[in-house]
């Protein structure tokens, strides 16, 4: 579920507006890092004003999420979100891995692995 592209579309574009606050304000990094996502928000939004681009992305992401598409990679708007790492670990029963006696553990552990690493979405008008 943590993988489904809409969840990796909303994770880009909150990386975006992280990425365009700290731009204006270099010291906050540390501080961002130690926030829980409601001040995150309240944050982003307090600076939105001053920057109609993280304006609008913050607009997608707290009031029009249904904007958000997935695309092909050529599709005109496309922007590319990859997944750098799968957290595979597995809880041990009678110290083995759960994937080494649960035909159903491994079957979920193939699936994982073959997703792909990148997808593509837009933003819709």
């Amino acid at each position: 579920m943590f993988l489904h592209p809409q969840f990796l579309a909303m994770d880009d574009l909150l990386s975006r507006a992280v990425h365009l606050f700290c731009y204006e304000r270099p010291g906050m990094q540390l501080a961002i890092a130690q926030m829980t996502d409601a001040e995150l928000l309240s944050l982003l939004q307090s600076a939105a004003d001053a920057c109609p681009e993280l304006s609008a992305i913050l607009r997608v992401v707290l009031r029009e999420p249904h904007k958000i598409e997935s695309c092909g990679e050529t599709d005109p708007g496309a922007r590319k979100v990859g997944i750098r790492k799968l957290y595979l670990k597995q809880p041990l029963v009678g110290g083995l891995p759960l994937s080494s006696i649960n035909p159903a553990a491994q079957e979920a552990l193939r699936e994982l692995e073959s997703l792909p690493r990148a997808c593509y979405y837009r933003l819709r008008p």
